[in-house]
């Protein structure tokens, strides 16, 4: 159990142990030293301009994969099996991540400014900002762990089959969309932690895009694929406590 949470915990920053080659390694190391350089000498615009290269990258990968007549054609087309085809959109989408990761970080780490948030005590701000994160990360983290690797980077949207019967337990049995959502509360609370309205604005954009992504590709395979089992999440309406029947399932992937 430890090494897998481990290995997820890797993964869904980038690092996909079991599928890690020495190309993916090359990629990884080198793109660190230009990140060591920003460090040293930190500026908010090379903060917001890292931010928006690693969305483009994110979701010019994302949405280039799944459109019709995109990258997922051609890497089928060149691969010998479906197999291989998804290990070169993983390799692609999971080095996204990973300076999706950084770029987030490194913008946090430029424009955090206690005075932007002076309304409220310092002291306050920073707790409810910590119990942000670990809710986040503890929702996340639950989430990624029954779902798997192979769902986080879509392996059932690319290859257009099942990879693992989904179940409306866990996780999700409480909520449909632990990923896109709540999941995401982990970024809201490390921007409030270092007191940056950038990185609130940059989370809520980036949830916005899975949300787009969401509903403009991924809502349509899980329907198709899913729909017979797909949790039951309560919702309340007025007074009235009830449970829809079949509420999609959303957020599958990667968060």
């Amino acid at each position: 159990m430890v090494k897998k949470a481990f290995v997820i915990l890797l993964g869904t920053a980038g690092i996909v142990l079991p599928n890690m080659t020495p190309g993916r390694w090359l990629a990884i190391v080198s793109s660190c030293i230009p990140i060591y350089f920003l460090v040293q000498y930190p500026s908010l615009k090379l903060g917001v301009t890292y931010w928006i290269l690693s969305m483009l990258l994110h979701y010019i990968v994302l949405f280039g994969t799944f459109t019709k007549g995109g990258f997922k054609e051609f890497w089928l087309r060149t691969s010998v099996t479906k197999e291989e085809a998804h290990r070169k959109f993983e390799a692609w989408l999971s080095f996204a991540f990973f300076h999706n990761g950084m770029a987030f970080s490194y913008l946090y780490f430029t424009s955090m400014n206690e005075q932007y948030l002076t309304l409220y005590s310092a002291f306050w701000i920073m707790g409810i900002g910590l119990l942000l994160q670990v809710i986040g990360f503890i929702i996340k983290f639950l989430a990624s762990w029954q779902i798997g690797l192979a769902i986080y980077y879509y392996k059932d949207m690319f290859i257009e089959e099942k990879v693992i019967e989904f179940e409306s337990k866990g996780i999700f049995k409480y909520m449909s969309n632990p990923l896109y959502s709540w999941g995401q509360l982990n970024g809201y609370g490390a921007a409030l932690y270092v007191f940056s309205w950038y990185g609130i604005g940059a989370v809520l954009i980036n949830q916005l895009c899975f949300y787009w992504f969401y509903y403009a590709l991924e809502k349509p395979f899980v329907s198709r694929f899913y729909a017979h089992s797909l949790p039951e999440v309560p919702i309340k309406i007025g007074r009235r406590r009830t449970r829809n029947k079949k509420l999609a399932v959303s957020g599958l992937g990667s968060g």
